[in-house]
């Protein structure tokens, strides 16, 4: 399970797109979901293109997605293939959280391996890699890991790290 180290240059170029996508959002009438506090949302637009970076920069590939458009993949790696990305700097609960009913967490995108991506909260700059897993793979085990851990009104899959996939190639 490797860690990524950002240049200063990657992680303000991170904070800047997600800064970007977020004033997009509220420029275009978009509000939180699930009674989130506006400023929760930016901050964690900034650590998913954070993690989004740090998994582009150990697959050898790019971050993908632009602003208004979220069909596209987060990272496409070196081959072309898609990938997604979950970031968080909760390590204490360290896991991938999929929510069924977003656009991204459906569809076409069953077949991308999604990615976690832990930030180390005192250095944004290290990003730890956890592993990644299928969404299918994970609804066909749909009991074992779905619940509302979080007691928000929000029940999602939780996949814990040492269930993902740690091998990368």
């Amino acid at each position: 399970m490797p860690w990524v180290t950002l240049t200063e240059q990657e992680r303000e170029a991170a904070i800047a797109r997600a800064d970007l996508f977020f004033h997009h959002n509220i420029s275009v009438g978009a509000r939180p979901k699930y009674g989130q506090n506006i400023t929760k949302c930016q901050h964690d637009l900034r650590q998913g293109r954070i993690g989004e970076v740090a998994v582009a920069k150990l697959r050898g590939g790019r971050v993908l997605n632009e602003v208004g458009n979220y069909r596209l993949p987060d990272v496409v790696d070196a081959d072309g293939s898609p990938l997604e990305v979950r970031a968080t700097k909760y390590w204490e609960w360290m896991s991938l959280l999929m929510h069924p009913w977003r656009p991204d967490d459906k569809g076409d995108k069953y077949g991308r391996p999604y990615f976690l991506a832990g930030i180390d909260r005192n250095d944004e700059h290290r990003v730890f890699i956890a592993g990644y897993c299928y969404l299918d793979w994970v609804v066909e085990r749909h009991d074992r890991f779905w619940g509302d851990r979080a007691n928000n009104n929000r029940p999602c899959y939780w996949i814990e790290a040492p269930h993902l996939q740690v091998r990368f190639e």
